[in-house]
């Protein structure tokens, strides 16, 4: 009968302290707290956008180098038509097509080789669209105006400027939130064996008490024989 109250006072002792501490203190298993789920579904939202953000970002790097290559294409064929301004255009439009045509796979290495910082911190975030082919009204002419171009070429630099900033932030809004979550963890985790060790404790005391209680009822029997010994030698 004493075995079994002190079955019962364990379980109830069990019940509580599951649901203190939201974790089962015999196989150790913590279950997830509703702000752990908020924090993990927040980390989640700002590794996309720094994963949109990078992709911008890139973009950007890929309208500069656009931006740069044209202007020194003007500013060269400006410099080329000067001694020769009686020959043909198609000469000249030639090396600008070729190069023009032999920039765009130079262009995404380079801007792959500036980004690849941002790529690490957003391996988890959503994929990057792909960027198809540029818009001929978004991107200048070769017959536009350089300081149309310079303008440009500073509004993308500025935006990319913006865009790594937020990057930037994003990146350590994530890891205060990881930080957050593994502080949290490491709470919980010690309140459960916290809370263990006072259960295991009880027990203790509980299956010793139960030691003594049978050691005085062994003893009590054995009184009991001993009187009903004397009682019959005293009958006889």
């Amino acid at each position: 009968m004493s075995a079994a109250v002190a079955a019962a006072v364990l379980a109830t002792e069990l019940q509580c302290t599951c649901v203190e501490t939201f974790a089962c203190p015999v196989c150790g298993i913590a279950f997830p707290r509703r702000q752990d789920q908020e924090a993990q579904q927040r980390v989640a939202e700002l590794e996309a956008q720094i994963g949109i953000l990078t992709g911008k970002a890139t973009a950007a790097a890929d309208k500069i180098a656009d931006y740069e290559d044209r202007f020194l294409q003007q500013v060269k064929s400006s410099r080329d038509n000067l001694p020769s301004a009686g020959q043909p255009s198609e000469d000249t439009d030639r090396p600008s097509l070729e190069a023009g045509n032999a920039r765009p796979c130079v262009t995404r290495t380079t801007s792959k080789s500036r980004f690849s910082f941002l790529s690490r911190k957003a391996a988890s975030a959503v994929t990057v669209p792909t960027l198809g082919n540029p818009d001929p009204d978004v991107f200048p002419t070769r017959n536009s105006d350089p300081h149309a171009l310079m303008v440009a070429l500073a509004n993308e630099r500025h935006l990319r400027e913006q865009a790594e900033a937020k990057v930037t932030q994003m990146s350590v809004e994530i890891e205060d939130l990881s930080v957050n979550l593994f502080q949290q963890a490491n709470e919980m985790v010690a309140e459960e064996r916290k809370a263990r060790a006072k259960l295991e404790e009880r027990i203790e005391v509980l299956e010793e008490r139960d030691r003594e209680r049978t050691k005085r009822l062994d003893r009590l029997e054995e009184a009991l024989t001993r009187i009903g010994r004397v009682r019959g030698l005293l009958g006889s």
